[in-house]
């Protein structure tokens, strides 16, 4: 409702001046945080044309083309942000991001490292650097980063079942089992969290567990091949051939 009320307030301002960046910026703003990103774009770059040395605003820009899947649009406006504010935390972390979609790994880790040197405290940026060096294969490295991540904020969920992926990985399904099982005790909506929960319980032979925690990981998002075929394997290790078959499918 505010950001409904923040709206109405910059398009009434924009009515008097077209030209107002601070409020394009600002109704670009309220946009975007309303889910309206193609109109928020617009918004952007039309403030952008206006005022082109707002550090901020290219920055919102950057997180408006990230979540439009625009990744290299928004690694230009994180990087106009940055040559604006050099030390801007906020600019490398979405930069870093924007790197990480692109799969260019070794660049993430370099911005992820630049934010962390400007802010030790960002927590999710601790998160983001262990998930890119797990797509690394540095398992080890990246369960120091989620421990961080974990330590400043031991109610986030996203580091615990990010902990708990590389620890399947590195063959600790225990723990990994574990770390699951605390994510899903803060946010039982996670379809990542059961998938790994799942995973990890099938590595320790438990398949009948596995499989309603594969259920309620597919029950929340059915699109995960891999959690699919997960499912498969515990079903055939159960003798259910012909279930198995429809999980491939």
């Amino acid at each position: 409702e505010r950001y409904e009320e923040a709206l109405s307030i910059f398009i009434q301002i924009l009515e008097k001046d077209s030209q107002d960046s601070v409020a394009l910026h600002g109704k670009g703003l309220a946009l975007y945080k309303l889910g309206r990103l193609s109109e928020s774009l617009a918004s952007f770059n039309i403030s952008s044309q206006i005022n082109s040395t707002d550090s901020l605003m290219w920055k919102d820009k950057g997180n408006v083309l990230f979540d439009l899947n625009s990744y290299l649009g928004a690694l230009n406006s994180y990087e106009k942000a940055i040559q604006l504010s050099p030390s801007y935390a906020d600019a490398w972390y979405g930069k870093a991001n924007a790197l990480g979609q692109l799969k260019r790994y070794e660049e993430a880790l370099t911005n992820f490292n630049k934010t962390l040197e400007i802010d030790s405290s960002n927590i999710a940026a601790w998160n983001n650097k262990g998930a890119t060096l797990v797509e690394m294969g540095r398992y080890g490295e990246a369960l120091t980063c989620y421990d961080e991540s974990i330590k400043k904020a031991p109610n986030y969920a996203t580091p615990l079942a990010n902990k708990a992926e590389a620890l399947l990985f590195t063959g600790k399904y225990i723990e990994a089992m574990n770390y699951s099982n605390k994510s899903l005790e803060i946010d039982s909506d996670s379809a990542f969290a059961w998938a790994i929960n799942g995973k990890a319980l099938a590595a320790l032979g438990r398949y009948d567990a596995a499989l309603i925690s594969f259920d309620k990981s597919l029950e929340i998002d059915s699109s995960k091949a891999d959690t699919w075929i997960a499912k498969g394997n515990a079903l055939q290790k159960l003798g259910k051939n012909e279930d198995a078959l429809q999980s491939y499918k």
